[in-house]
């Protein structure tokens, strides 16, 4: 394991403001996401998670069309590893900044 493969790397890059930065860490954090094997700490630190998520709110709400796009990108990440449990996560965290993301939860999504 790397020292980058976990979720406090990736919280500390995540509140990151510099775009070019965002952009290259965003697929990095997409794949660690998609392999288990890798990331088995993703819902240890519930309010690390819940700050992680607040983060990407932001993100989906940037002017630059290339993060909000991938903060989408990273959210649905977090849907397909954590499944309803994302749900409750996000009903919390981040309802203020996406505003009943109903697009986000729905099952066709």
């Amino acid at each position: 394991m790397e020292d980058n493969d976990n979720m406090d790397y990736f919280y500390q890059q995540v509140v990151q403001k510099d775009v070019s930065r965002r952009l290259q860490v965003g697929q990095d954090l997409i794949d660690y996401l998609n392999d288990s094997q890798r990331s088995p700490d993703v819902e240890q630190d519930k309010p690390r998670l819940d700050k992680t998520i607040d983060e990407l709110a932001g993100w989906i709400n940037a002017s630059n069309f290339k993060v909000a796009l991938l903060g989408i990108e990273i959210c649905g990440a977090f849907v397909n590893r954590m499944g309803d449990s994302f749900q409750r996560i996000l009903g919390h965290s981040a309802r203020s900044c996406l505003c009943k993301p109903d697009w986000l939860l729905s099952p066709t999504y």
